[in-house]
């Protein structure tokens, strides 16, 4: 479910969505789009909006897309990265 909610922001080249504005466009529901959306932040793929709860990807999340990435690297820096 990570991939398509990256592929998903991707697409939106920087624009912050909430995870119900995702929910209509993926085959997920809410809940389950936003706890995927918390977990991606905390391995600082993708960055929290600090006011409300959307999401935007950032280089690191386009660098897993590109597959420059491995999901050890993300489990090696998971809690260095932050994003609010």
């Amino acid at each position: 479910m990570d991939y398509p909610i990256l592929q998903f922001l991707a697409d939106l080249d920087g624009y912050w969505i909430k995870p119900a504005s995702m929910c209509l466009n993926l085959p997920y529901g809410r809940q389950a789009v936003a706890s995927h959306c918390a977990t991606l932040a905390e391995h600082g793929l993708v960055e929290r909006h600090e006011d409300v709860a959307a999401y935007r990807i950032v280089e690191k999340g386009r660098a897993y897309l590109r597959n420059e990435l491995s999901v050890e690297d993300l489990q090696e820096t998971s809690g260095e990265n932050n994003c609010k």
